[in-house]
């Protein structure tokens, strides 16, 4: 009985040692198929698509990624990172991306694939008394078609605040906001004002002079 329990175990542990084996040649293997399905290959550029656009065109997104048809890229590379870098640079978009569509023996179709920032409609203004509408709409310079991205909405607040510190009310109290409307991709610009107290300079006291 003792013999067969330690032929049993002898086997086993056969078994197990070159299951062993084999996970450490699988993984071995492993890491250079996956290098292999990473490594860059070259194609040609046979078409390049535009989706999400309504105000920028087509054309000129292709024009500004710096993508040209019959052009020969890797995939991956570091082109289309490039192209997706060029387009934020415009501060036109919230969102883009670039996809491989297909590949054919012509080479590959891409898509650029957008979402654009609201457009500016007109202001409206809650809260001034010091400030007129008139003063704030001059100070902002905003016309209707106006790219309204967030940079921009915090470019509105200084600019209001500005106007305020002009007038002695250091501590107003600015909240801009963006607000849809129905007409498609136009928002409007609301702007919260409180704008506190105001301060005058009553005396000045120097101390120390001789």
């Amino acid at each position: 009985m003792i013999i067969s329990t330690t032929y049993c175990n002898s086997t086993s542990l056969r078994f197990h040692f070159s299951v062993y084996l084999f996970i450490i040649g699988l993984l071995s293997i492993l890491p250079l198929t996956l290098h292999a399905q990473e490594k860059p290959r070259s194609y040609i550029i046979a078409g390049i698509s535009v989706e999400g656009n309504t105000y920028a065109d087509a054309q000129t997104i292709i024009s500004i990624s710096g993508l040209r048809i019959g052009e020969e890229i890797k995939i991956p590379g570091a082109i289309q990172q490039e192209a997706i870098r060029n387009l934020w640079q415009r501060n036109q978009f919230s969102d883009i991306s670039l996809t491989l569509d297909k590949i054919t023996v012509s080479g590959v179709f891409l898509s650029i694939k957008v979402k654009e920032f609201p457009r500016f409609n007109r202001i409206i203004i809650d809260g001034n008394d010091k400030v007129s509408d008139k003063e704030i709409e001059k100070g902002l310079g905003k016309v209707k078609g106006d790219i309204l991205s967030p940079y921009e909405v915090n470019l509105a607040k200084k600019t209001i605040q500005k106007l305020y510190e002009k007038e002695g009310l250091m501590y107003a109290r600015i909240e801009p906001s963006i607000v849809s409307t129905d007409t498609g991709l136009y928002s409007n610009l609301y702007v919260k004002i409180e704008e506190g107290t105001d301060f005058h300079i009553n005396n000045i006291v120097f101390n120390g002079n001789s």
